[in-house]
């Protein structure tokens, strides 16, 4: 590796094609266009920030990044590296990518990292990333901060629809999506630079619900997103004074999935507050369950 040129640089938004193309690790199972057009519609949200890092000219990897300008720092939604230099590679593709000093508009960045690489969900459409970059991480001075839950519903496909209405706004509200969330986050120990980016997603592919009452944002639901034969869900949030709860939400996610035709959920991040959506979840009676840990790390900058 010493004798080759290595080079990691920023990419513009027409780019973001060539990033979808890098070589993912050989375990995980790709839709190829369904992950590309996720991918290059990243890279039309304002505040999305992309590397790719080659040796000798040849792409090795590459990095995604959103900038979460309310919470004043950056997540770190997605790495991918060749499983050939990875060894050599990953420590100097995360210290090139992410910003060393802090400024008054980034104080901190957010990685989330699974702790079961067999079954989590890697970008796209998941917002972790898998163990084997947790030396790297914390040899770049992040501290674990959270812990949150990740959590995939499998229904029978007998299991008959749960007559429920939801007025969502007409107009969904990024930002009252994203007050809510803040507001909330002592209760449900759900805050992560990932907020921001899952907000404008699920907004990009129309799917962001908010439900407000006088002009104050009371329900967020992102989602679901159809990936595959599953519908995928970055967060949900209710205020604690609002009149539609988890369990109404929860059912109205069950008709908008079997009516898709899908009968599996995976919720990307449940904070370990959120402990009446977990129960909703459970009530819906899926046929199975399953709730992955995932750590979120943070490297604060002065």
């Amino acid at each position: 590796m010493s004798k080759q040129t290595v080079f990691n640089r920023r990419i513009g938004s027409d780019e973001y094609e060539v990033w979808a193309a890098l070589p993912c690790d050989s375990s995980i199972e790709y839709l190829p266009e369904e992950a590309t057009d996720w991918i290059t519609g990243v890279g039309s949200l304002p505040d999305s920030i992309a590397y790719i890092a080659t040796v000798d000219d040849e792409p090795v990897g590459g990095t995604l990044l959103h900038r979460d300008l309310r919470r004043k720092g950056i997540a770190l939604i997605a790495l991918r590296v060749t499983e050939s230099v990875r060894k050599q590679m990953l420590t100097l593709l995360c210290r090139t990518s992410l910003p060393y000093f802090g400024t008054p508009q980034i104080k901190a960045v957010d990685v989330i990292i699974s702790q079961d690489d067999a079954s989590m969900l890697p970008f796209p459409p998941g917002l972790e990333l898998p163990s084997w970059t947790e030396s790297a991480i914390t040899e770049l001075g992040f501290l674990k901060r959270l812990s949150l839950s990740a959590l995939t519903l499998r229904w029978s496909h007998s299991e008959p629809p749960i007559p429920v209405s939801i007025p969502w706004d007409t107009a969904p509200s990024l930002d009252g999506a994203d007050r809510l969330v803040m507001r909330e986050r002592q209760r449900t120990l759900l805050h992560c630079n990932h907020i921001r980016f899952s907000i404008e997603l699920a907004s990009m592919r129309g799917a962001l619900h908010t439900l407000s009452r006088g002009g104050r944002t009371m329900v967020c639901c992102c989602g679901p997103m159809l990936w595959g034969s599953q519908a995928i869900v970055p967060f949900v949030v209710a205020s604690r004074s609002s009149d539609i709860g988890y369990d109404t939400i929860v059912r109205w996610l069950f008709n908008e999935t079997r009516a898709a035709g899908i009968d599996t959920l995976s919720l990307l991040l449940c904070g370990q507050g959120q402990t009446e959506l977990i129960k909703a979840l459970e009530m819906t009676s899926p046929s199975t369950i399953v709730k992955r840990d995932l750590h979120l790390f943070r490297r604060t900058m002065r």
